[in-house]
């Protein structure tokens, strides 16, 4: 019951939701499509993998994660979307601008988003059936 009692500190204090578990089958389907792609950086995807799954885990349970993860909440759906198309364009300008190697990124990318079913399935293991499609978070 130790492991159980570790690893309910690496997910959400929720019900897992379909939304979840959609995320993580849809993040199977991403390896053979970039597979057969250009050939992949071992090493860069270990490193996407560790760093989705510390950020996932302790990193989003962390007092400064779970601030960050109430501050997303908070802006809506509209204020989301713009951190993230920002968050985008921040990255094509300065891979653009310091002709970054894309071997590395999307290596580093197929990593972190090869973790996603482990964590989705982590989650639950941990607090059981999804419910839903929408986490209830009262903030």
């Amino acid at each position: 019951m130790a492991v159980r009692r570790v690893l309910s500190t690496w997910t959400p204090d929720r019900q897992p939701t379909w939304t979840d578990v959609l995320m993580g089958v849809l993040a199977v389907f991403w390896w053979p499509i970039n597979i057969l792609g250009e050939p992949l950086l071992w090493s860069w995807v270990a490193v996407g993998f560790v760093a989705l799954v510390v950020a996932a885990g302790p990193g989003a349970n962390s007092t400064p994660g779970k601030q960050l993860g109430r501050w997303f909440r908070s802006i809506g759906g509209v204020g989301r979307a713009t951190v993230i198309v920002l968050f985008f364009i921040s990255f094509w300008v300065v891979q653009t601008t310091f002709a970054v190697p894309p071997r590395p990124v999307l290596s580093f990318g197929t990593g972190m988003i090869s973790a996603i079913p482990l964590v989705v399935a982590t989650h639950l293991l941990i607090a059981g059936r999804p419910t839903g499609w929408r986490a209830n978070t009262s903030d």
